[in-house]
């Protein structure tokens, strides 16, 4: 008779305690989110980068400091904001140009860097990024142009907005995201497809409406995060999943498609760049880099007489010089100590005569 009950009380009992086990996760969560030096490294630092995302502020969605443009979609708003996330804040000054640096770099640059936001200095002062860092060194005059989730498309667009006059040098800063927006470009027969004031101003509410917190959001995202891994591993177990020459052969005409889709932005430049010496780097989030799309890119430019014009291309690998302890713990880029080391190797590689060879 009583014995319904008791179960009914030993369910109740557990369901508490499971309850205040998940509560006690979600503030322990909340906790070292907002302490990322006490994360270290492995799965609670994977968990918390994904949690991270969610409430990051992206600065090309802020119309305190960008606007729209209707032929590259964006830029940012010249003026003066605050950009800050949970491991940095910085005020960012913005040049009648759109982007980040002072007025002064727009008269006649001789070295221009394009790029995104590694290159414009995510996260970093404006002193501490690599091109302000290389431009104190050399004694010239140098324009970061780097605008955040610019791809190379949109930044090699944008050399018909700045004075190309004394051009001598252009850096390019490559993302791997860059490889949609490229593809893109030529489908769109080398022009550049814009998004619509209404789409861009959609993007912005949702970005500045859908940072919400509620309780119970990080350990959701940690049960969605833990199922979702255990469901790749297990499908791939399945379907008996391995790397084979065929796939390593399929990943190598991917990589010739993505240098070839760079080369074909270069080659439909609105400025001259046959004169223009060019070195092209990589960055890519979280340590994620390698040589092979630079490399690739020399494959590309030997073997297409299209792209002859670029043979004489410089590359710069940084996957050698860049560990995991150059980036944020939570965010995707690089830190100051990141910037100095890709500063340091554009320095080395520009004091090298031109068409030597890579570094």
């Amino acid at each position: 008779m009583h014995r319904p009950r008791l179960v009914i009380q030993v369910v109740a009992a557990n369901i508490g305690l499971l309850l205040v086990l998940l509560a006690l996760v979600e503030l322990g969560l909340r906790s070292v989110l907002h302490a990322p030096t006490l994360l270290g490294t492995g799965r609670l630092r994977d968990v918390a980068r994904q949690l991270y995302i969610q409430e990051l502020n992206i600065i090309q969605l802020m119309p305190q400091c960008s606007q729209y443009d209707s032929e590259l979609t964006y830029r940012l708003r010249p003026g003066m904001c605050l950009f800050s996330n949970i491991e940095y804040s910085d005020t960012f000054r913005i040049n009648s140009a759109g982007v980040r640096d002072d007025e002064r770099s727009l008269h006649a640059p001789e070295i221009i860097m394009i790029g995104d936001s590694y290159t414009m200095g995510w996260g970093v002062r404006h002193d501490e990024s690599f091109p302000q860092i290389v431009e104190a060194r050399v004694g010239k005059t140098v324009l970061d142009a780097g605008i955040s989730s610019y791809g190379t498309a949109r930044e090699v667009v944008s050399l018909s907005r700045y004075d190309t006059s004394r051009l001598k040098t252009l850096v390019i800063q490559y993302c791997d995201n860059d490889l949609a927006e490229n593809d893109a470009f030529a489908a769109h027969h080398n022009s550049l497809p814009v998004m619509s004031r209404a789409g861009y101003d959609s993007l912005v509410r949702q970005q500045q409406g859908g940072r919400g917190y509620y309780f119970g959001k990080y350990v959701i995202t940690l049960l969605k995060s833990g199922f979702y891994d255990r469901l790749v591993v297990r499908v791939r177990r399945a379907l008996g999943w391995a790397p084979s020459s065929a796939a390593a052969d399929v990943h190598r005409r991917g990589k010739y498609r993505e240098a070839e889709l760079f080369l074909n932005v270069l080659a439909n430049s609105p400025v001259p760049l046959d004169r223009v010496r060019i070195l092209v780097l990589q960055l890519n989030a979280y340590d994620n880099n390698d040589g092979e799309f630079l490399q690739m890119l020399h494959a590309v430019a030997d073997s297409e007489p299209r792209f002859a014009a670029f043979r004489r291309i410089e590359t710069l690998d940084l996957s050698p010089l860049l560990a995991d302890r150059d980036y944020y713990t939570l965010d995707p880029h690089i830190s100051s100590r990141g910037q100095r080391i890709v500063a340091a190797a554009l320095l080395r590689a520009l004091a090298k005569r031109p068409g030597s060879g890579a570094p």
